[in-house]
């Protein structure tokens, strides 16, 4: 038995069947052996139903490639799309252009470079806080209704790929169906057209390996039931048009030695260098390939081996690219837009060969680093410390608050400290103590402000203008060589002196007025002047060396006690001693001998 025909015109082979020319089903099912088919049921769609669809050369899908994973060719998984279009890959994702769209968000995106070209790199939102933080994932989240675009061309949106004009693979495994209206061979004849409804056209004849059994040949236009309903329409040229579905089971085997499988229950294999899809390719669960290439044939994503994939080109990503992120390698952008981008466990480097690196927030939010560090119009807030080499302010560095901060520590002290011509100390809350640079000259107090040392009464300060102060509780101790004081000394307490006083030339020591004062005259002449009279009191006085008595009076009087005196009278008598007392009581006793010329 080869073929058996069903009323109604469905025809089922009992072994393989090979079309060398086209193949037409009228109804719109090709079903095979172990329950998989291929059903035109909708009109422009192709469905494949099995398990596993399994093609062993390229595949080219004309515009859309639905599936929900992408395996690689020993059945790793690689990607997987979610309805809605996000994709997500099992390995690590290598690009070799550029990552761009409208927003991408990732809980973790894990570099140790993300470079830009030769022009400047500008990291910007239209919203929100831009925010670098680690161990999350990457999410790319376009705006809705947008979609990832492909090199320019290819869009996924919502789960469905479009603008693909092929897809080749060196397998192609759909889930659900594989929709598409012809099957060319490897140099592209066409060796199956589905039309809409189902039917399936071979360009060339069908053959079957377990086929017809003739000598020769059979022709005929048609091959009808028993009841003379048609099953099969052979047109001029081979070209077969079946009524009803049509079931194989074994191998639908093309012309050109392509073929359609069903060997292994659960999987439809196509056997052909490269299976080209002319309109949208829709895989219900996954399709494993090692490439998927441009409808050109240039080659767009590679898959290796654990599920790792690779672009060729610019990856334009419409929906949201999520995973560990940690093997992102060789991203290129001139911008890059995400409302949250996040690093893996690497060191994540921004940088650019030439022009400015530019990290843009939105008016009215922040930069924010390593989650507390907030950068805002210029101003950085909730750094605990900052270490650099060197600091360098245009205006001016100002604590958060009066008295919020301070300059080095106990440990950790500042070296020198240098300030410019005319700088201003200022000091206290209301910078009511300054101390300023006189260029050249020195610093200046201001006004009677003072300098105290241990206490407050301890001071060095100006209490008036012209005059200097310098007060201490207990004592002012000068020590040096020589203290040179010009100007007059005011001295209002007891003056102990240590050492000698020496007074240089003529100088005078000065009592109440310019009468009275003691100088030196002339070289060893000690002079006591007063313009009225000189006393000198003692128990005893003691002079060592001759008295020279010189007075303008007539008289020298040695008064004892106010009671008796002695004088020597000179008045009127040249060269005559007069010695007299003035009690009569007393008299004048010499003891010795007296020698009277």
């Amino acid at each position: 038995l080869a073929i058996t025909i069903a009323d109604g015109g469905a025809i089922t082979t009992s072994g393989n069947a090979t079309i060398t020319g086209d193949l037409t089903i009228t109804d719109n099912d090709l079903a095979f052996g172990h329950g998989e088919s291929i059903s035109n049921a909708t009109d422009g769609t192709l469905a494949i139903t099995a398990p596993t669809t399994s093609v062993t050369g390229d595949l080219s899908v004309g515009t859309s490639l639905q599936t929900a994973t992408i395996d690689y060719t020993d059945g790793d998984l690689a990607i997987t799309i979610s309805d809605g279009g996000a994709v997500t890959t099992s390995g690590n994702l290598t690009v070799g252009g550029t990552i761009s769209g409208g927003n991408i968000t990732a809980s973790s995106l894990a570099a140790d470079d993300i470079v830009a070209g030769d022009g400047a790199i500008s990291i910007s939102t239209s919203s929100g806080a831009i925010t670098l933080t680690s161990a999350a994932a990457l999410n790319l989240n376009p705006a809705t209704g947008s979609a990832i675009v492909l090199d320019g061309t290819v869009n996924v949106d919502a789960g469905v790929v479009t603008g693909a004009t092929s897809i080749t693979s060196v397998t192609q495994v759909a889930s659900t169906s594989l929709q598409t209206p012809l099957i060319e061979y490897t140099d592209g004849d066409d060796a199956m057209t589905i039309a809409d409804g189902g039917a399936v056209t071979f360009g060339q004849e069908a053959q079957f390996s377990s086929g017809i059994q003739t000598a020769g040949s059979v022709e005929t236009a048609t091959i009808d039931y028993t009841d003379g309903d048609v099953a099969i329409t052979i047109a001029d040229g081979g070209a077969i048009t079946t009524s009803g579905n049509a079931t194989v089971t074994g191998d639908l085997t093309f012309g050109n030695g392509e073929s359609i499988s069903n060997g292994t229950d659960g999987t439809i294999a196509i056997t052909a260098p490269t299976t080209s899809v002319t309109g949208d390719l829709s895989v219900g669960t996954s399709l494993q390939t090692g490439t998927i290439d441009y409808t050109d044939g240039d080659l767009a994503i590679t898959i290796s081996d654990g599920g790792a994939v690779t672009t060729s080109g610019n990856l334009t990503v419409g929906g949201t690219l999520s995973g560990n992120g940690s093997g992102l390698t060789g991203i290129s952008a001139s911008s890059l837009a995400s409302d949250n981008l996040t690093q893996g466990d690497a060191a994540v480097t921004i940088s650019t060969t030439t022009g400015a690196v530019n990290i843009t927030p939105a008016s009215g939010s922040a930069i924010v680093l390593d989650g507390t560090i907030n950068i805002d119009a210029g101003v950085v807030t909730g750094a605990t410390s900052i270490t650099v080499d060197a600091i360098t302010s245009n205006t001016g560095i100002i604590p958060g608050a009066a008295d919020g901060a301070y300059l080095g520590t106990s440990s950790a002290e500042f070296s020198d400290l240098f300030m410019a011509d005319g700088a201003i100390i200022n000091l206290g809350d209301d910078q009511d103590v300054t101390l300023t640079h006189i260029a050249d000259v020195g610093i200046l107090l201001n006004d009677d402000n003072q300098f105290r040392f241990r206490d407050s009464d301890l001071t060095v300060y100006s209490s008036a203008d012209g005059q200097l102060d310098i007060d201490a509780n207990a004592e002012v101790e000068i020590t040096a060589t020589t203290v040179d004081i010009n100007g007059a000394v005011d001295i209002s307490g007891t003056t102990a002196l240590g050492g000698a006083v020496t007074l240089s030339t003529t100088n005078k020591v000065q009592f109440g007025d310019t009468g009275t004062y003691i100088h030196q005259s002339a070289n060893g002449v000690l002079d006591l002047v007063s313009d009225d009279e000189v006393e000198i009191n003692g128990t005893t006085i003691d002079i060592n060396g001759d008295i020279d008595l010189t007075s303008q009076a007539p008289d020298i009087d040695l008064i004892d006690n106010d009671n008796s005196a002695l004088s020597f009278d000179a008045s009127g008598k040249a060269g005559i001693l007069e010695i007299v007392t003035t009690n009569s009581s007393e008299i004048v006793k010499m003891s010795g001998d007296l020698d009277v010329d």
